[in-house]
């Protein structure tokens, strides 16, 4: 499993993930969030996946970021109060 972490600016309390196999056309979406994790599983090994993440409080969804399942680190573009469009960003993904 991997569990996705980002930071939030904007008082959103409820999230919403979406994932994706990388070379996917739609997305899986998860909604109901109520913490700046989720844990995914169910994920097919040595696989590139796009995610991205939004909140109630917020205009859109964050940048998108990939990581690949089976890697041992993740680390995705850091989260930034300024370069934030949104009020939400991409924090890190770890493998559980």
């Amino acid at each position: 499993s991997i569990t996705l972490n980002w930071q939030s600016t904007s008082g959103s309390l409820s999230f919403t993930v979406q994932y994706k196999l990388s070379t996917a056309a739609s997305w899986t979406t998860v909604s109901g969030i109520t913490s700046r994790q989720y844990n995914l599983t169910g994920l097919q090994p040595n696989t590139q996946y796009t995610w991205r993440v939004t909140g109630e409080c917020d205009s859109g969804y964050s940048q998108e970021a990939t990581f690949t399942s089976g890697q041992t680190v993740y680390c995705t573009p850091a989260y930034t109060y300024d370069g934030c469009y949104y009020g939400i960003g991409i924090n890190q993904v770890v493998l559980n």
